[in-house]
């Protein structure tokens, strides 16, 4: 266990630690040479560090130090790589996030114990950061499940038993209470090293300057913009600074103050030195796209944030390394991840806005210390400097701030429901003194005996560690057992004595859901619409760090009232329910952020600025991890096959970001963008069972395109899109059981469908259900080859099918392609003879009144084709083949007139015919 500064060389220890790991491997040969003989994959080291960026500048130094030199094979884990399914087993080094670690080892895909006695080093670095949010991840979701994994591999005597031994080597910046994080990692006295800013390679001059407070914190921020520059000029020594910001547009605000105050009565800014300078800056803004920033930089100035497109935020980074910026003001992603060391740190103000509900909130010191720990360049400079900015009443606790040491808490205990449950789910915990063996291997158990009154226990326990272990065991595991327990997630016995796993609990756990999310999936009813779930993921405590910010609000309240949203958010409070005037709640820009990105219309018309893009791709992320949650949930737990149905489909819209009834349904296509799209769109050429249609040379004509990608892109589209579908729905009494009806579904690949299709391997969903939603009769996970060579049949429980009143529903649902989903429903109404279908016809469904025009429209469609006229079986085929057949998938008609009346024709053919097709149907052989 180390602490120390920043800079001063923590991660060395780490790539000893691994040389020291590899040594059994080295050959000694009889003439003494050594020679190195490759660990294969039998001997890992995990490297996990709090962000991505860590994770991947980690990565890519060791694939060169370690995979050039000794052909160790270095996987990095992010979610950002597919690394395929055999890269964790064969690994040596593993690069990981602590979400990603907890996230893979709930599911037993990964070798399981096998896996872990293959690990001997799990090296943690910025281990202070328990104390943050993320924290509990780390604690509970990391070093906790290897300490119990070990444990019960010991007791149950498993197999890899003796293999498993683990050693932590654990890194951080200083805090007071080192021993207690080395007592949970089980690290010997000898081997905790505790070093002070005595021992920082660049020794540091720490300034607290202390400013009378404002009538509010956006006041006090906007009063010390204005004092940044003077400290520049006091502290800078004319050498590079970084300026740290409580919020983005805190960051412009700096920068562009700057630029103002440095500016002289000749327009030259006092941060550009040379006219060699002045020249490179002018020619590097050229390529920056935030036209604020692009004038800053020709300054010599710069500012840095989460909302800055890539490139952006890459080039100034890129200008400041390269000491041709003076000052980068920035919010806190320059804290932590990114080394740009600078001369002189300036920390605006000591306070940060915490969202809707918490106001400004102060620091963490280890923020604080993050921050500070930037300045001084090592091999640049022999010093440097960091001033604190912040309110009077803070001055005295901040001028201790070299010696400043924050005591690091556990924070499991704010959310152990989910992390109990996970254990619950991995069998790892079978009943309760098992639960108190996994609570006694957190960080959360030492502290609590060392800080109860943090954690809300009372000081009366600690008469014994019996019973501290006693409360515990009532209030915390207990009390948090029975809400999982009620929740439906787990079950016990009657004695509360053993814990085991319902459906619902793992799928909870291996989709990394939080506990309040999955009660909120359960709770949907059967009448649950797509809005609904839409609004389980906005709603989600997956998604609570969103805050509405003040300038956000304006575009957020356009896009609601546009008209091209699928659904918009409503005011509730009237009756009826009308569209909300002002968008204020975190769950409110969620969920139009998602219907934004989901609408190619909106995204055109309503150009969102980079950070809410950025979070609008996040809430999709997460969409995407509950959607599949509720299609597990609603496909093997609960009986809603109509919720069902709209997960699968909503799965695949998140995924490719439009609705079925999307106009560019053709960018699905890989190589066809908007343009292309449009252009086909204005040639009559709308779906991908067009393009097929269509000749490759006028494929070509239409999109403007040359030879031969008209065939490469129709050999593209035949590759992907899935074969046209004719499902048969066949009702007729039972035998056997008069009272009874025998239903079965016939499903192929029609005669249009060509080989290719026929054999796609890609995966659909089979769902058929009872049209109210109450019963379940089929669903399976199929590829499209099931449906060739004579097709598929389906036979229905007859006890699910007795409601006269009720439709049966078949839908094959796409695994990719949007608008590619075919749906087909028959009522419930025996099959008997051709007369009786004749004469009881199905009637029609009662409705609001109808316009007098379109009653007689109908009454002369009725005068021309009465019950009794004959009508020949292949036209009644065609019909059906229409009904059963995506509208985006036949032929584009030239007019929209046309195509509105062809589908009222073929409607009221239904309504009026539906027994008379049914028997056809049935009698065709």
């Amino acid at each position: 266990m180390v602490s120390s500064p920043t800079g001063s060389g923590k991660t060395s220890l780490f790539e000893l630690a691994i040389l020291g790991m590899l040594k059994d491997y080295v050959m000694v040969h009889g003439n003494g040479q050594e020679e190195f003989q490759g660990a294969m994959g039998q001997s890992k080291a995990i490297y996990i560090a709090p962000t991505r960026s860590l994770v991947q500048e980690k990565a890519r130094e060791w694939r060169e130090r370690f995979g050039t030199s000794l052909h160790l094979r270095v996987e990095e884990f992010t979610g950002d790589v597919d690394n395929g399914k055999d890269a964790l087993q064969e690994s040596d080094i593993i690069c990981i996030t602590p979400e990603r670690f907890d996230s893979m080892t709930r599911r037993d895909k990964h070798g399981g114990m096998g896996f872990f006695s293959q690990v001997k080093l799990v090296l943690l670095d910025e281990i202070h950061l328990l104390s943050d949010s993320r924290g509990s991840c780390l604690e509970a979701g990391v070093v906790s499940r290897l300490k119990m994994a070990q444990q019960n591999m010991v007791r149950e005597q498993h197999e890899y038993a003796n293999d498993v031994n683990f050693r932590f080597i654990a890194c951080s910046a200083t805090f007071s209470n080192l021993e207690d994080v080395a007592e949970w990692l089980c690290v010997p006295e000898e081997a905790i090293f505790k070093f002070g800013n005595e021992m920082r390679p660049v020794p540091l001059q720490i300034v607290v300057k202390g400013y009378q407070s404002s009538k509010n914190d956006f006041l006090f921020d906007r009063y010390l913009t204005g004092q940044v520059y003077d400290l520049v000029s006091k502290f800078s020594n004319g050498k590079p600074v970084l300026c740290f910001c409580p919020s983005r547009q805190g960051s412009v605000n700096t920068a562009t103050s700057l630029r103002r105050q440095s500016t002289d009565h000749q327009g030259r800014s006092l941060f550009v030195t040379s006219s060699e300078q002045q020249s490179f800056l002018d020619e590097q803004a050229r390529s920056i796209r935030n036209s604020t920033l692009r004038e800053c930089v020709r300054s010599g100035l710069g500012f840095h944030h989460g909302a800055l497109e890539p490139g952006d935020r890459a080039k100034v980074e890129e200008l400041f390394s390269a000491k041709m910026l003076r000052v980068v003001s920035t919010t806190s992603t320059l804290a932590v991840g990114v080394n740009l060391p600078a001369y002189l740190v300036i920390i605006k103000g000591t306070k940060r806005y915490g969202g809707a509900g918490h106001g400004y909130v102060q620091y963490d010191y280890s923020q604080i210390l993050q921050m500070i720990g930037r300045a001084g360049r090592v091999n640049f400079d022999t010093e440097g400097a960091a001033v604190i900015m912040t309110e009077k009443k803070y001055e005295n606790d901040l001028l201790k701030v070299s010696s400043l040491s924050e005591t690091i808490e556990s924070r499991l205990h704010e959310n152990i429901a989910e992390y109990l449950n996970a254990e619950i789910a991995n069998r790892t915990i079978r009943d309760i003194p098992g639960a108190l063996d996994w609570l006694k291997s957190t960080f959360l158990y030492i502290r609590a005996l060392k800080n109860p009154t943090h954690y809300h226990i009372p000081a009366a326990t600690l008469a014994s560690t019996l019973e501290m272990d006693k409360w515990l065991r009532t209030h915390v595991l207990l009390s948090h057992a029975n809400k999982l327990v009620k929740s439906g997630m787990a079950y016990t016995d009657e004695e509360e004595y053993t814990l085991c796993p319902s459906q619902s609990g793992i799928i909870m756990a291996e989709h990394y859901m939080r506990l309040s999310t999955m009660s909120a999936i359960c709770k949907l009813k059967s009448s649950s619409s797509m809005e609904d779930l839409m609004w389980v993921i906005a709603n989600s405590d997956e998604l609570s760090p969103t805050i509405v910010r003040r300038n956000e609000k304006k575009v957020l309240n356009a896009i609601n009232k546009s008209g091209m949203l699928r659904y918009t958010v409503k005011d509730l409070r009237k009756s009826p329910a009308k569209i909300l005037d002002r968008v204020q709640l975190p769950s409110q820009k969620n969920f139009l952020l998602m219907m934004h990105a989901l609408s190619s219309k909106a995204r055109k018309e309503y150009t969102i600025e980079y950070s809410l893009k950025q979070e609008g791709d996040s809430i999709i992320s997460v969409g995407l991890r509950i959607i599949r949650c509720m299609v597990r949930y609603f496909g093997h737990v609960a009986n809603q096959p109509k919720a069902l149905a709209d997960a699968l489909l909503l799965q695949k819209v998140l995924t490719q970001r439009m609705w079925p009834d999307d106009p560019m349904l053709l960018t699905q296509v890989q190589t066809i963008g908007d343009v292309i799209a449009n252009r086909l769109i204005a040639s009559n050429v709308r779906s991908m069972r067009q393009m097929i249609g269509t000749d490759p040379r006028e494929l070509e004509n239409f999109a403007q395109k040359n030879y031969p990608w008209g065939s490469n892109v129709r050999n593209l589209v035949l590759r992907i899109c899935p074969p046209p579908i004719s499902i048969q729905i066949v009702l007729e009494p039972n035998p056997s059981q008069d009272s009874k009806l025998s239903c079965n579904v016939q499903i192929s690949c029609t005669d249009e469908c060509n080989d290719a299709q026929k054999s796609l391997s890609r995966n659909c969903s089979l769902v058929i259900f009872t049209q109210n939603g109450s019963a379940m009769l089929c669903y399976r996970n199929l590829q499209y080859s099931a449906f060739s060579k004579g097709g598929l049949s389906v036979q229905i429980d007859q006890e699910l099918i007795q409601n006269p009143q009720d439709r049966i529903i078949v839908k094959v649902i796409d695994g990719a392609i949007v608008g590619s989903d075919v749906t087909a429903s028959t009522d419930i109404t025996p099959s008997k003879t051709i007369s009786d279908h004749l004469n009881h016809p199905t009637p029609t469904s009662p409705s609001s009144v109808q316009p007098k025009q379109q009653q007689r429209k109908k009454q002369k469609m009725a005068s021309d084709a009465p019950p009794s006229t004959p009508v020949d079986a292949l036209q009644v085929h065609k019909i059906v083949d229409l009904t059963t057949t995506p509208l985006n998938q036949i032929a584009a008609p030239k007019q929209e007139e046309k195509r509105l009346a062809a589908r009222e024709h073929v409607e009221e053919f239904k309504k009026k015919y539906s027994n008379l097709v049914k028997f056809l149907m049935d009698e065709e052989d």
